[in-house]
């Protein structure tokens, strides 16, 4: 999940015969990494290979083009984490599990979308 990873990963798609249509990518970083390789290579993001990340970190605005990106709140995510653990380490009587929704939105932005053939 670091920018070296994406690295990685940019230059095994280089070497694929058939290359993928788009990369997903469990972070943002990640997909900076991918991004900023394959475009040393020569490949158009995203009519070649479209990239997609997940965090909507400050960075995936910066790069170009701009990453598109899943938004979660991750800081609910780790306050419900604590409560859930600290809840549980204080209750002594076993407890039900429970189903917990946070809101999420795919933000759609520039390095997933193609250019309509002619």
């Amino acid at each position: 999940m670091s920018e070296q990873s994406g690295i990685d990963t940019a230059r095994h798609i280089i070497k694929m015969k058939k290359r993928p249509d788009g990369v997903f990518t469990a972070n943002d970083t990640s997909a900076v990494g991918i991004i900023c390789e394959l475009q040393l290579y020569g490949i158009d993001i995203p009519n070649d290979i479209a990239v997609a990340g997940f965090n909507n970190e400050p960075i995936s605005r910066v790069v170009q083009p701009n990453l598109t990106t899943v938004h979660y709140p991750a800081m609910e995510v780790g306050e419900i984490a604590a409560s859930t653990l600290i809840n549980k380490l204080n209750n002594s009587q076993p407890s039900s599990l429970s189903t917990v929704v946070l809101e999420h939105s795919l933000i759609i932005r520039a390095s997933s979308l193609r250019k309509k053939a002619d």
